[in-house]
């Protein structure tokens, strides 16, 4: 049966998994979790020099955004077989 820890080992023992977990790539996995979500929600699909050129052009900065189409058809889909 493992030891219950309490007070300040209980602190220590969580603290000292934090930082392995959060050295361990954690915060490189946050960086890339975060480009992806801006890159989902349609926020961060183009650099910002070329956005900027694209509008100097009177360009519209278009991007089509598949992933979401895809995902709303497999949440109606899922709904409906529920």
């Amino acid at each position: 049966m493992p030891k219950l820890l309490k007070g300040f080992e209980l602190a220590k023992a969580q603290w000292e998994r934090y930082r392995f977990l959060n050295e361990t790539h954690h915060r490189q996995f946050m960086q890339k979790a975060r480009k992806c979500d801006e890159m989902f929600a349609g926020d961060n699909h183009w650099d910002k020099d070329v956005k900027q050129a694209l509008l100097a052009q009177n360009r519209p900065a278009l991007t089509i955004n598949m992933i979401f189409a895809t995902m709303l058809s497999g949440f109606a889909s899922f709904s409906f077989v529920s």
